[in-house]
């Protein structure tokens, strides 16, 4: 006899389907069971009922596991996923032939042990379950059993708006070494926004430094969790301490920082999301505003193409050759939220300062390789990948174009340039050495830097 399991927590699976599979089960050799470790058999069978009111005698014969204990073992969908096995044992006779067997679920631990034991899965995963599946050593996938789900404190509800969503912080143990997170939570279809999210504070922190936290993602049940490492001391930029800590270090850092929050088009820059952290560095926090012309025009998991709408949001969101010397106040570059009252002081267009943004120009025209890695290491969607690597072309090219007559970049390579691309290569090579899993496999020369500046003039070829 055909039996089907279905994961009933987890199935994803429509009423017609279901329907076609009670009217399986009045063949004698197909037999349907569902599995749950939360809901009731009484509000299954409603349903049930509800969908087929022609088959109540069927419905009556569906065996339906869910053991008491499993369900107080199961309170706040805790480890359904290995409770869900032990369901399973409990059903499957000792001599049982698998090939007998089918089990519909989208909850990949229970997918990955029950295929283990050969017993074919129903139903396709979502893409980037299936590609966690196949490499769960990925530079930005965590594994949700590594942090401390069960004792997370909330921080903020879900204000339910684009920029929202639950935040709760948890503890990561490995081995003797502890840190804190903070965990975002978004719905499983949000994995395109989840992943540009996790890109952009993965791109900024190799752009800017390890001052920037470290962003992860991880797959809990159904959910998703953005997650950012805890920054020790951070104090954000509506204290007036930190604003005058900024002041007292001249500013450094801002004007990289803006100029790069520009470049990957972040439209919610608001002081709560820059600050300073325990030594007086400037960083930041919070990127799901970011790449704004593909996420605003963006419907679900579906990539958009072009369209009158993203060309006006590329419009909106591009940055303009006098906006790229004044990113704390730009003209033509026009986000919902940008701090442009906020840093009126001369002192923040000191000379030091413009050189600091000229060495980011200089870093992004000469790893433009390293950045495209980053991307397709964190996004699994095709066409996703495409969007964005022609966006960051375009955005690179418009840079490298604006750099050819720009008095003050070409002065300062041209006195500093030789130190400036050894300091550049240092700083890929120590990023690729601890963040190794976004370079694994790539060829060597992905990590040398294009030789983008020829004696007083730019010379930019992109390398193969």
């Amino acid at each position: 006899m055909k039996t089907i399991i279905i994961d009933w927590d987890h199935c994803a699976i429509s009423n017609d389907d279901l329907k076609k599979l009670i009217e399986k089960t009045i063949f004698p050799d197909v037999n349907v069971v569902i599995a749950s470790s939360c809901v009731s058999s009484d509000i299954i069978k409603n349903r049930l009922n509800d969908l087929c009111p022609g088959h109540a005698n069927t419905i009556q014969d569906i065996v339906i596991l869910q053991p008491e204990t499993f369900m107080a073992q199961s309170e706040s969908k805790k480890n359904i996923g290995h409770n869900k096995l032990d369901l399973m044992d409990d059903y499957m006779p000792q001599d049982a032939d698998y090939n007998d067997y089918l089990f519909i679920s989208n909850n990949l631990f229970a997918r990955q042990k029950i295929t283990q034991a050969d017993i074919p899965v129903g139903s396709k995963l979502p893409e980037y379950k299936i590609r966690m599946a196949k490499d769960p050593d990925r530079p930005v996938q965590q594994h949700w059993q590594n942090f401390s789900f069960e004792t997370s404190q909330t921080l903020f509800p879900s204000t339910g708006n684009r920029f929202g969503g639950k935040v709760s912080v948890v503890d990561k143990t490995r081995s003797d070494k502890t840190s804190s997170w903070y965990a975002k939570e978004k719905p499983a279809e949000k994995i395109n926004f989840v992943q540009i999210e996790v890109f952009t504070g993965e791109l900024l922190r190799f752009l800017l430094g390890e001052t920037l936290p470290k962003t992860r993602y991880l797959t809990r049940d159904d959910n998703l969790f953005v997650l950012s490492k805890r920054i020790e001391g951070f104090t954000n930029l509506n204290s007036v301490e930190a604003l005058e800590t900024l002041k007292e270090n001249n500013y450094k850092g801002l004007l990289p920082l803006l100029f790069a929050c520009m470049f990957v088009e972040e439209a919610d820059l608001k002081p709560d999301n820059i600050g300073i952290d325990a030594k007086g560095n400037i960083t930041k926090i919070d990127n799901d505003g970011t790449f704004t012309s593909i996420t605003f025009s963006m419907s679900g998991a579906n990539v958009p193409t072009y369209s009158a709408l993203r060309q006006n949001l590329v419009e909106q969101f591009g940055f303009s050759k006098e906006d790229i010397d004044s990113p704390h106040a730009p003209e033509h570059y026009s986000p919902p939220l940008w701090p442009k009252t906020l840093f009126t002081d001369s002192a923040v267009i000191s000379k030091e300062n413009q050189e600091d943004m000229y060495y980011l120009w200089a870093k992004i025209l000469s790893a433009s390789n390293v950045i495209l890695q980053i991307m397709s290491k964190t996004i699994d969607s095709a066409p996703l990948k495409a969007t964005l690597e022609a966006v960051l072309t375009a955005k690179m090219e418009k840079l490298n174009t604006y750099m050819k007559d720009h008095p003050g970049f070409i002065e300062f390579m041209s006195n500093n340039g030789e130190r400036v691309m050894n300091r550049i290569r240092e700083e890929i090579a120590e990023f690729a050495k601890s963040n190794r899993r976004y370079f694994a496999g790539a060829n060597a020369s992905l990590l040398k830097p294009v030789e983008f500046f020829q004696g007083n003039s730019l010379d930019y070829r992109k390398s193969d």
